[in-house]
């Protein structure tokens, strides 16, 4: 759901319903993932958690055909000074281009959270738990029929067993 101005909601019954802009400007729907598990992350290239750039690239690197990794950057925790531009232009992420999609930057909280964490974060969407995210680096693990499998903290690296054993079971 997204919290429109006029204090209403907008519902998405599933999370395949949502799209999402690329940091190269493409329209993505997220229900070309369906049979994939998807691994949704606010990344923020001044965080102390930074460095899981690469373990992210690494993740999706060794599931290519199990995950779909997203990083979706965001400033809602002040630690992500680059806007879209400067952050494609920069070293904020790994060396190589990502094998993962980038999103444009979005809000993971408050008045104008995007429409997928919306989803992600309000039971009434995902149909399990309210996740509010408290964090830069927190993911959310969706399984192949697009329901809300795990939430994983910032601190959890993307190559943890925890989070492997999620991916690969």
């Amino acid at each position: 759901m997204t919290r429109l101005l006029s204090g209403f909601f907008l519902l998405y019954s599933s999370i395949y319903s949502i799209s999402i802009s690329s940091a190269d400007g493409t329209t993505i729907n997220l229900g070309q993932f369906r049979g994939k598990k998807l691994l949704i992350v606010n990344t923020a290239s001044g965080s102390r958690f930074a460095n899981q750039f690469e373990s992210l690239e690494r993740l999706q690197q060794q599931y290519p055909d199990k995950i779909v990794v997203i990083d979706v950057p965001s400033n809602d925790f002040n630690h992500e000074p680059l806007d879209d531009r400067e952050r494609m232009l920069t070293k904020a992420l790994p060396k190589t281009h990502p094998g993962y999609i980038v999103t444009t930057g979005a809000h993971v909280k408050g008045d104008e959270i995007s429409p997928l964490y919306n989803w992600l974060t309000f039971s009434m969407s995902n149909g399990l738990a309210d996740n509010p995210v408290a964090g830069d680096f927190t993911k959310f693990l969706i399984d192949g029929q697009g329901n809300l499998e795990g939430v994983f903290a910032g601190s959890v690296d993307p190559m943890d067993s925890v989070l492997q054993n999620a991916i690969a079971n």
